[in-house]
């Protein structure tokens, strides 16, 4: 912190202009007043990276539902927030979790906390990115933040660039095996490779000699000992952090994605696209990638 005033009280003597980038609401949040008490002609610019109180609302839902079917609780239907009423459905005994995903934009409610003080984040700041078109949608036209604070800011890639390396993508008679890529902090990801082990054994069953690769830092030991299966060709390796985004996805036939909650646009499908390589996902996982690739289409001469 002491360092952080010292670098404003520079900028400040030099007569500086100020713009300042906050990395998401909480950032926000524990800095904004330092910058407004000490350099008050700051322009603060926030990067939301995805909607958390959107991510969060959804994970709650899918525990809920998650709990009711452990539960037993099958005549029970879905949380009125989870999906369009004509869509409520009682659980099945043949209860399939990816089934029950969120079709569209479901928002938190207005008492929640973590809602309230990321719009206030967005309301003190001067301008928001927002990475996923879908939700500034949400933010723009349900929670009425002025559209002049909000930017669309996706994903700032070339879009002459099909991929990063300069050699072609490998054809598909040159990849083997599918392949799944996230850090294991991330709530999301660990209930996707959670899935991956449920389904597994029905995609092994259909191509036996077919492996599964999931590669990422942090993850726990109860889930290395539940996903790491070289028997069944499922194989959880060990992190290296120099090992190039080429050789992840680039050498691989799939990407599977078997995401049930979270938000903004996933970085694993965007680099798995950038190396050619196809991706099996679900609602939520390719949400905001089909607009995104309309609206390039669009500003393309």
């Amino acid at each position: 912190m002491r360092q952080f005033l010292q670098d404003i009280d520079i900028v400040n003597n030099n007569n500086q202009n100020v713009l300042c980038i906050l990395d998401r609401w909480y950032s926000e949040e524990a800095y904004s007043f330092h910058l407004q008490q000490h350099a008050p002609h700051a322009k603060l610019v926030l990067d939301m990276q995805d909607f958390h109180a959107l991510r969060g609302h959804r994970q709650t839902l899918i525990q809920q539902l998650d709990q009711q079917h452990k539960m037993g609780n099958h005549d029970k239907k879905l949380p009125r927030d989870f999906d369009d009423p004509e869509s409520y459905h009682n659980y099945q005994d043949g209860y399939d979790p990816l089934s029950q995903l969120p079709m569209e934009v479901r928002i938190p409610a207005s008492q929640d906390d973590k809602l309230l003080r990321e719009l206030a984040s967005i309301h003190r700041c001067h301008l928001t990115m927002v990475c996923s078109p879908v939700e500034l949608q949400a933010l723009q036209y349900h929670y009425q933040v002025p559209a002049n604070k909000l930017c669309l800011a996706s994903f700032f890639l070339d879009n002459n660039d099909n991929h990063i390396s300069n050699e072609p993508p490998r054809s598909f008679a040159q990849r083997k095996d599918f392949v799944f890529v996230g850090g294991f902090r991330h709530e999301p990801n660990v209930d996707a490779v959670q899935q991956l082990h449920r389904l597994w054994p029905k995609i092994r069953a259909e191509l036996p000699d077919s492996r599964l690769h999931i590669y990422g830092p942090y993850a726990r030991p109860m889930l290395r000992r539940q996903c790491h299966n070289p028997q069944l060709g499922m194989i959880l390796h060990p992190y290296q952090e120099d090992v190039p985004v080429a050789d992840l996805l680039g050498r691989r036939r799939v990407l599977l994605a078997p995401l049930r909650f979270g938000a903004g646009l996933k970085g694993k499908i965007v680099d798995a696209w950038r190396y050619g390589t196809p991706v099996v996902t679900t609602v939520v996982g390719s949400e905001g990638l089909l607009t995104m690739t309309k609206q390039q289409q669009q500003q393309q001469p």
